[in-house]
This record gives structure tokens, C-alpha cells and sequence, in this order.
């Protein structure tokens, strides 16, 4: 299976008070909210699945602890490059399979057979290559700020906010940007 996460902010004791705590309300603490996120995350992803992580993995938080969280996470890792990681995640650079700014994942479609492109950056993008072909375009950084609805029909925010703290998965992406579609269309 393949999945889809940004925006963790592990050791982040800030982001739990974002908004006036109407972005990661119900957390007491940051080790609850890591907690929660490493417990969802297991139990989303298995070891063989491969996850692509949308940017800001941890902030804030020291290298060692960030490798110790990175460790306990199900999955093989690929890391699109948020504007936090620059600090503590491409350290890692020998825990992530790949690292890049912006990156391409083309996969076939199981009820028609047809080919999916998905252009992944940390940052939301008004327009990306072949958009107007029926590409879609996954993100983070707006941490569920903005209604995918009005980003655009292909458009997605695969933050933690947006996805009850856990990775989406290609299955549910693929219905959620077909609703999208659908309530532009009505």
C-alpha cells in the first residue's frame, strides 16, 4: 500500500497551540500528541508499505530524539522536503529512501486501468504540471487552514490536522479528490 502524511512537527511543543488552539486542540501535551500520532501511524502502515511524508516532520526537537521517533514508524520513508526539515529531518538523510523538494508518483488505477500522475510538494501550488490532464496535487504547510474544496478538485492536504493524525492512504485519496470533483460539479 501506499500512503501520504506532512506536517507531524514531532517535538513541536508550539504547534499545539496554533490558531489559538483550534489547529491540534485535545492534546495536554506534546508527548501525548506524539504518542497518538506514532500509535495511528502504526497502526495505519505496515513495515512493507511506502509512505510519502509531505514536509515538516519534526521541529524543534533534537536529531537524536527525531531518528528515535523515526525509528518506531511503520513503512519505507520518502521524504518531500518542508520548509522545518532544512533543520532536524535532512539530517536524517541516511534514515529516508529518497529526499526531495518536489516529487512525481504515477500509479495505475485499479477500476479503469488508467494512469494517476500525483505531484507531491510541501508547499500548495495554484497550478503543476499537467493539472489541466486530471493530475492531482498533494501537499501540507496549511495544516488544514484551507478547505480542499476550494483549493481546487485535484488538490489535497494530506496535513496531520486533515487526516485524524494519521497517513492517508492512495484507496482513500483517491475517493476523497473524487468527492471533491463531484461537489464542484453539482
Amino acid at each position: 500500500m501506499v500512503y501520504f502524511i506532512s506536517d507531524t512537527h514531532f517535538g513541536h511543543k508550539g504547534s499545539l497551540r496554533w490558531n489559538d488552539g483550534q489547529v491540534r486542540p485535545g492534546f495536554r501535551d506534546l508527548k501525548e500528541m506524539e504518542e497518538l500520532m506514532i500509535t495511528n501511524w502504526n497502526n495505519t502502515v505496515s513495515e512493507n508499505d511506502t509512505v510519502f511524508f509531505l514536509g515538516d516532520f519534526a521541529y524543534k526537537c533534537s536529531k537524536s530524539r527525531a531518528e528515535v521517533i523515526f525509528r518506531k514508524l511503520n513503512g519505507v520513508k520518502h521524504l518531500i522536503e518542508g520548509n522545518h526539515d532544512l533543520k532536524i529531518a535532512s539530517k536524517l538523510e541516511h534514515c529516508w529512501e529518497t529526499i526531495s523538494q518536489i516529487a512525481q508518483f504515477d500509479f495505475i488505477t485499479p477500476e479503469k486501468g488508467l494512469k494517476q500522475e500525483i505531484i507531491m510538494c510541501h508547499y500548495p501550488m495554484v497550478t503543476w504540471r499537467h493539472k489541466h490532464q486530471g493530475a492531482w496535487h498533494l501537499h501540507g504547510h496549511v495544516h488544514g487552514s484551507m478547505q480542499n474544496a476550494n483549493m481546487g478538485t485535484r488538490r489535497y492536504d494530506c496535513s496531520v490536522e486533515v487526516n485524524d493524525y494519521r497517513p492517508i492512504s492512495l484507496e482513500q485519496l483517491t475517493i476523497k479528490i473524487k468527492e471533491q470533483y463531484e461537489t464542484v460539479l453539482l
